[in-house]
């Protein structure tokens, strides 16, 4: 594997590391909420921006890249089948080439693909903290707003009573409104967590695809190394 290859792999990796922690149950959104507003990352974010970009535009142009290794050395194999008289080291060489190129596909794509579940995982860990911010906030102005009118309730004094009644009313139509405002609240956050949910489970399929074509690949790898030893003791008898 070449150096370029070998850097985008390593990205690779630190992508799905960065998913696996973001899928931990046990660290809340607020957390990383607190992490991503902290001064180090900040400070990362606003002088890593353009690199950011430039990382993003050499993964797209691998990724082309090895889109045009991949029809280039697909139309060599089915050329050679159509010829005779082919050295059968030709052939295998074709094939090892044709599966670099399959390998350089799979990493380049998957990096521009996880990627952008990153930035979607990001903005969904931060929209979800943000509703639970709001919705502690305006559990607690019910909770105030619910005292007060039980207070103005179990008053007894006669004087101001006109006013007081006014206060009451005030109370329970502020009261009414913080309750609509809750349920409204509670209903994005619930939607919020059903999105976060279903890009997990689309994360968990995309790993258990990774580590499958991982397996394919050590195989393949396999199987070419038995065959290039067989080829070569077969051109060794013919040249004894």
């Amino acid at each position: 594997m070449g150096l370029q290859w070998t850097i985008i792999a390593s990205f690779l990796y630190f992508e799905i590391g960065m998913v696996f922690l973001f899928l931990l149950p046990f660290i809340s959104p607020l957390t990383w909420r607190k992490l991503f507003k902290s001064r180090l990352l900040s400070l990362i974010s606003t002088y890593s921006y353009l690199y950011i970009r430039l990382l993003m535009l050499a993964l797209a142009v691998a990724f082309v890249d090895s889109i045009w290794h991949l029809r280039k050395y697909n139309n060599a194999i089915d050329k050679l089948d159509t010829m005779t008289g082919v050295m059968p080291g030709v052939g295998q060489n074709q094939h090892l080439n044709l599966f670099r190129a399959q390998r350089n596909f799979y990493i380049s794509g998957f990096s521009l693909f996880l990627w952008m579940v990153l930035n979607r995982l990001v903005k969904l860990i931060t929209a979800q903290a943000q509703l639970q911010t709001d919705l502690e906030a305006t559990h607690k102005q019910a909770m105030s707003a619910t005292e007060a009118a039980n207070r103005l309730i179990n008053s007894s004094a006669p004087p101001g009573e006109n006013l007081a009644n006014s206060e009451k009313e005030n109370a329970a139509k502020h009261l009414q409104a913080l309750k609509a405002k809750l349920g409204t609240a509670e209903e994005e956050l619930q939607n919020a967590k059903g999105e976060l949910k279903q890009n997990q489970i689309d994360l968990m399929a995309m790993k258990s695809q990774s580590e499958a074509t991982k397996r394919e690949y050590d195989r393949l790898l396999e199987e070419y190394s038995v065959l290039q030893k067989k080829t070569e003791k077969d051109s060794n008898k013919k040249d004894d």
